[in-house]
């Protein structure tokens, strides 16, 4: 499956440049909240980001696990920083959780095709970060 192929209209592709960030941040954000409830939780964490270095590794390169590594730490320092100045960080999240998700599934209507999501959740939550950070690129040049 190749994630890009969902994503052919222009309009889809940029809600999910941006969508994509603001979902792993938001879920860094829940994750940050469990690991405060639950101090056993640092294992589920550091295990998402071992078998995500690894998947970076194997099927892309040492250029690409780089690039995603630095992506996935800043979005651990921006949740750092949200925690600390935001009382309601959680309420905010779960908006912005959910409205990033509605404006994907948006996208994917007006494009006329399904979510990748729906034919493979693994490819889908490995796939999406490193498309967006290929899309913010792009823009970038």
């Amino acid at each position: 499956m190749n994630y890009q192929d969902y994503h052919q209209h222009p309009v889809n592709k940029f809600l999910h440049t941006f969508c994509i960030p603001i979902i792993v941040l938001t879920t860094i954000n829940f994750l940050q909240w469990c690991q405060k409830k639950f101090k056993s939780f640092n294992v589920i964490i550091y295990t998402i980001l071992i078998f995500l270095s690894i998947y970076y590794f194997i099927y892309y390169n040492f250029f690409i696990l780089l690039s995603m590594s630095v992506f996935f730490i800043s979005m651990f320092v921006l949740s750092d920083i949200w925690i600390f100045y935001r009382k309601n960080y959680l309420l905010e999240s779960f908006i912005l959780f959910t409205f990033a998700w509605l404006l994907q599934f948006l996208g994917h209507y007006i494009e006329g095709n399904k979510p990748a999501l729906f034919d493979s959740i693994t490819t889908s939550f490995t796939q999406a970060p490193l498309y967006s950070l290929n899309n913010i690129f792009r823009l970038l040049d």
